[in-house]
């Protein structure tokens, strides 16, 4: 190659050049596939897309579009709008006047943003089941309002964001959902369930939404539409914080407790859940005196029983009588003996 390169300079300028060339395509191809984070495709009206200090009017319907972090999209009045991330694994369809982007997607976690608007939110790729502290870093879908923090684990929700406040409709799974000032106090909204959070409060206790109701808040083009739903009064962030640490408090004493119980029951006994039987104590008499039962009567004594004189006598005397049985024994033993020494 060296003295190719040498004895044609012409060559190994020019193969110099195309090298370069496909090193440059490539890497440029790998960070335009990098960079595309989602696929923006317009289904009604028009969106805006701003790019740094670029604008670019959408109006080009079913035409996809690539997205990337740096992109802000303004879906239009009466349009409506879809994004596709992780090859559809995680789709967003934006109603009209909704803000949307992309914050950040990693091999673990996507994170989104929507200050105002409403959207329907659908993940179907396996993240786990919702424990607590949801809202933390370690969530694997998070969405960002002005007022709320939204964490999935794998379902499907309408979110709706206006005037301070966002609401939440759980179509199925479950999402957890806290204010954007405390993000520690959250909520944990079950399928065919719905919550709001305003400034300064904490999130609402989930309430149960009819099925007609659902149908407006998906159907509709507006966050007014969650106003169909009767959601209870909400608390202050202040008292929420209090209310949730008197509440942990309270299941550390229970486990506590939990331990004490089991090192005070004694090895390779279990608890049965049964009482034990009381004693049952001596009946008192029912007057003054002593205390000791009362004896059974005596049986009466037959009557004709035979005289002493007319049993019948022993034969011989008594003292001989002994001694046969017992010289007979003695016979017996020996017998034993020698049948025994001849069996071995």
């Amino acid at each position: 190659m060296n003295r190719l390169l040498h004895s044609n300079p012409a060559f190994g300028q020019h193969s110099l050049k195309r090298l370069g060339l496909v090193i440059f395509l490539v890497v440029l191809r790998a960070s335009l596939a990098h960079a595309q984070e989602g696929v923006l495709q317009i289904e009604r009206g028009f969106a805006k897309i701003t790019r740094g200090a670029k604008v670019r009017i959408l109006r080009e319907l079913g035409t996809p579009i690539a997205l990337t972090l740096v992109d802000r999209v303004q879906v239009g009045t009466n349009s409506k709008a879809t994004v596709w991330i992780r090859d559809g694994e995680e789709t967003v369809q934006l109603a009209s006047r909704s803000y949307f982007s992309l914050d950040n997607i990693s091999a673990e976690q996507t994170t989104i943003s929507m200050p105002t608007g409403k959207a329907q939110f659908k993940v179907t790729r396996k993240l786990g089941k919702l424990g607590g502290k949801q809202l933390g870093s370690k969530a694997k879908f998070q969405i960002r309002t002005v007022t709320a923090i939204v964490a999935v684990r794998g379902t499907e929700f309408v979110l709706g964001s206006e005037s301070g406040q966002t609401s939440l409709l759980t179509l199925s799974g479950e999402v957890a959902m806290a204010s954007a000032e405390a993000p520690e106090v959250e909520v944990v909204v079950l399928e065919n369930q719905a919550s709001t959070v305003q400034r300064g409060l904490a999130p609402t206790a989930p309430v149960s939404v009819p099925p007609e109701v659902q149908k407006e808040i998906t159907q509709s083009d507006s966050s007014s539409s969650f106003k169909a739903v009767s959601f209870p009064p909400a608390v202050p962030i202040e008292q929420a914080r209090q209310q949730k640490k008197r509440e942990e408090e309270k299941k550390k004493a229970e486990k506590k407790e939990e331990k004490k119980d089991s090192k005070q029951k004694a090895p390779g006994k279990k608890d049965s859940g049964e009482q034990p039987a009381e004693k049952q104590e001596p009946k008192k008499p029912a007057s003054g005196g002593t205390t000791e039962e009362k004896r059974p009567a005596p049986a009466p004594v037959p009557k004709n029983l035979p005289r002493l004189d007319n049993l019948p006598q022993l034969p011989g005397d008594l003292d001989q009588i002994l001694e046969n049985i017992q010289q007979e024994n003695n016979r017996v033993r020996k017998k034993v003996i020698r049948l025994k020494l001849k069996r071995k």
